[in-house]
């Protein structure tokens, strides 16, 4: 009678133990998929917005914006100005952190209108029409040519930003328009989403680690104690 006792006790014990494996790495599994998803998601909107926002940048500024942006005296100040301002509430709008446009020319790039913060007013970085953009990537150089519009992450003076640049063509006029990201505020939401995981899947495995230790005790007491508990019964 003992023996079958232990017996079953030791049956209920690896049953549960295969039970609570097979269960926690489900969890696991599951919360990793989850996570994953919900990654893909958060950066298909990235994409999305920065779309989104290169494309209401285009219709804002006009076709015949960018027909007459190619030499230096084709935009006055005044219209620079009122430019800045459009794009800026676009940024808001849009969640972005800058919009801009650009210009191929003498084998320079050169920005045609961009939005600006009050900080680069400050800094004395906020960038005008004609500005030389310095700093441009050797794959802002060849989209001119190739005419294929991409993502990138890059640093400049202003920070580091995922960016989408896209080329149009009004008749023989060929330009960019950009829209941008900061990387870091792109990396804190990931990191929140990390974080929202890690507690679910926490919280889940804490919960059955509460019914392993309310399972497991009982079926794992000592032999010495079922079989002098059984004794006293006989």
């Amino acid at each position: 009678m003992v023996e079958n006792l232990i017996i079953n006790y030791k049956r209920k014990k690896n049953f549960f133990i295969l039970f609570f494996t097979l269960l926690s790495l489900g969890i696991v599994t599951l919360f990793y998929l989850e996570y994953r998803q919900s990654s893909l998601r958060f950066n298909e909107y990235i994409d999305k917005t920065l779309s989104s926002a290169v494309y209401d940048a285009k219709m804002v500024l006009g076709e015949d914006f960018f027909k007459r942006a190619v030499t230096p005296d084709a935009i006055s100040k005044s219209q620079d100005r009122n430019n800045i301002r459009r794009l800026s509430e676009l940024v808001k709008n849009n969640h972005v952190s800058y919009i801009y446009s650009f210009y191929f020319k003498n084998s320079q790039i050169h920005f045609t209108s961009s939005s600006a913060m009050e900080e680069d007013f400050k800094n004395h970085e906020a960038t005008h029409y004609w500005d030389v953009y310095e700093e441009a990537t050797p794959r802002l150089k060849n989209i001119f040519k190739d005419f294929k519009p991409f993502f990138e992450i890059s640093t400049d003076r202003w920070g580091t930003f995922k960016s989408l640049l896209v080329p149009f063509k009004e008749g023989n006029t060929t330009y960019v328009i950009g829209a941008n990201i900061r990387l870091d505020t792109i990396v804190q939401h990931q990191r929140q989403i990390t974080i929202k995981y890690l507690v679910f899947a926490f919280l889940t495995l804490s919960g059955l680690i509460v019914l392993w230790v309310e399972w497991a005790c009982p079926i794992s007491r000592p032999k010495s104690r079922i079989k002098g508990q059984d004794w006293g019964f006989i």
